[in-house]
This record gives C-alpha cells, sequence and structure tokens, in this order.
C-alpha cells in the first residue's frame, strides 16, 4: 500500500526545522552565557523548546504521508517521540556548552543523537499500530540513521561555534546554516518515512485512539514554543564608551579627590615635574 503527500504539510515541516535551527542557536548562546543556576533552567526550557520544535516537524511530516486508510496515533508512543526528541535535545546543548569539545565527544555524542532521532520517527510511526505491523526497507533504516547522525555532527559544531555570540550577529550565516540543517534534519524524517513499507489492506488500529483536536493542539503549542524561544536571545544594549574612554576616565579620577573632585596632590606633582623638567 503506497501513500501520497500533502506538500502544504511538506512544507510546513520544512519551515519548523527551520525555526527550531535557529532556535537552538539563540538558546546554545544563551546557556552558555548564564550563570550555572540560570543555565540548568535555560537548559531544561531549551531543550523542551527545540524538542517540541523537531517533534512537530516529524509529525508535519507523518501527517504529510496520506494512505488510502485512516490512521490515528496512541498517546503512549506519541509522548514517547516527543520525549526522545526532548532528551537528544538536551544532550545536544549540554555537548555544545562543554569548554572543548573533543572528536571522541563529538563523534560520540553525534551518533547517539542520530539514534535518537532517528529513534523519534520510528517510535512515532509505531504509534499508529498498523495491522498488518509496518515492515521496513533495511538499506533506507541505515541511511536514515546516518543522515540524522551527520545532521546532529554538524549541528553540534555549528552550536559550539555560535554560542558565545548573540542570535542577531553573524545573522546572514546563521540564516544559511540553518536552512541547510533544517533541510538535512527534515530530510531524516522523509527518509524514515521512505523506508516504511506497509502491507496491502492494512488498518491502524489507532484511529480512534487520539482526538484530532488534541493533536493539533500539541502541534500549535510545540509551534508556538519554537517561535517564543526564538526571541529569548535579543542583544543587550551595549555601552558607548570604548575601552579608551574607560582608561582616560580613570586616569582623571586618580588625579581628582575623592571627595572634592578637585585636583590632588599627584595632579600638583605631576604639573611640578614637568615645569621642572
Amino acid at each position: 500500500m503506497t501513500g501520497t503527500y500533502d506538500y502544504h504539510l511538506v512544507l510546513a515541516s520544512l519551515l519548523v526545522g527551520f525555526m527550531t535551527t535557529l532556535t537552538a542557536f539563540a538558546l546554545s548562546a544563551r546557556i552558555y552565557r548564564s550563570r550555572p543556576k540560570v543555565a540548568e533552567l535555560w537548559l531544561l526550557g531549551g531543550s523542551a523548546a527545540i524538542g517540541s520544535g523537531i517533534w512537530v516537524s516529524q509529525f508535519f511530516s507523518m501527517l504529510a504521508y496520506r494512505l488510502p486508510t485512516p490512521v490515528g496515533y496512541t498517546f503512549d508512543y506519541t509522548f514517547l517521540s516527543w520525549l526522545t526528541a526532548v532528551a537528544v535535545s538536551w544532550l545536544a546543548l549540554k555537548i555544545a556548552i562543554q569548554p572543548a569539545l573533543s572528536s571522541r565527544l563529538l563523534i560520540g555524542g553525534g551518533l547517539l543523537i542520530g539514534i535518537g532521532l532517528s529513534g523519534m520517527n520510528y517510535i512515532g510511526m509505531y504509534a499508529m499500530h498498523m495491522s498488518p505491523a509496518i515492515t521496513y526497507n533495511l538499506p533506507l533504516v541505515a541511511l536514515s540513521v546516518s543522515l540524522a547522525s551527520a545532521a546532529a555532527i554538524t549541528i553540534l559544531l555549528i552550536l559550539f561555534w555560535l554560542r558565545t555570540q548573540h542570535f542577531w550577529q553573524a545573522f546572514a550565516s546563521k540564516i544559511l546554516t540553518a536552512i541547510v540543517t533544517g533541510l538535512t534534519i527534515t530530510g531524516t524524517h522523509y527518509t524514515a518515512m521512505m523506508a516504511a513499507r506497509f502491507a496491502p489492506g492494512a488498518v491502524s488500529e489507532a484511529v480512534n485512539a487520539t482526538h484530532p483536536g488534541l493533536m493539533m493542539l500539541a502541534i500549535s503549542l510545540g509551534a508556538v514554543i519554537v517561535l517564543f524561544a526564538m526571541r529569548l536571545d535579543r542583544p543587550a544594549p551595549t555601552s558607548s564608551l570604548t575601552l579608551e574612554d574607560a582608561n582616560t576616565e580613570l586616569g582623571r579620577m586618580a588625579m581628582m579627590d575623592t571627595l572634592t573632585h578637585l585636583p590632588n596632590r599627584r595632579l600638583f606633582q605631576q604639573h611640578l615635574e614637568v615645569a621642572i623638567g
């Protein structure tokens, strides 16, 4: 049994993937600059925001694939797929804010995140509870895991590089990078869908398991979280006082009495030495 794609939802999944990548850039910088206790709170909130964005992108991908038979999704496995996305997002942010990024940490973390992203896809599809069960093309499964791991390693490198910058710094490069990584992440979703094989006449035993309105509410909530998170890294107002100005001001203060703000003995001695010399 084969399905067709709703390209409006395909575009929606690509847009959410792009937005989620930008959110990751902003939040990694915010977490890195925060104090330890505050950083932990940002880490948890950021993981939920980014994980929700990834999950929404993946869920749009599944909704975009229309089968000839009605399908539904059970809450338990749908929630597990969302929790997996949040967990891999936490791991990605945790690695990105480390003092140093070794090759072992980069590759090992990237593989774990890639496996987690792929697992999120396949758990989400299992929530359909198809009968007969979905079978998979193993080479395409391997390709989806490889793409997810490559995307994870690339994103870790970018997060590590951009963590010291505000969101609006190097904005053009971040937009370009977000487009590429967003396409890659979304591509892992569709590769996983391509790997799925639905038996002729298969039916979903989860058709009545979830209310469509609740699913759309969850999707909308995830999108709102991502949009909100993108506003969290506004650049702080910077002082117009340069380093040279600050040094000049310190030198001036050293020559003045702190109480009366009149010239002190040090300034008198300086002028005296100049006059004698």
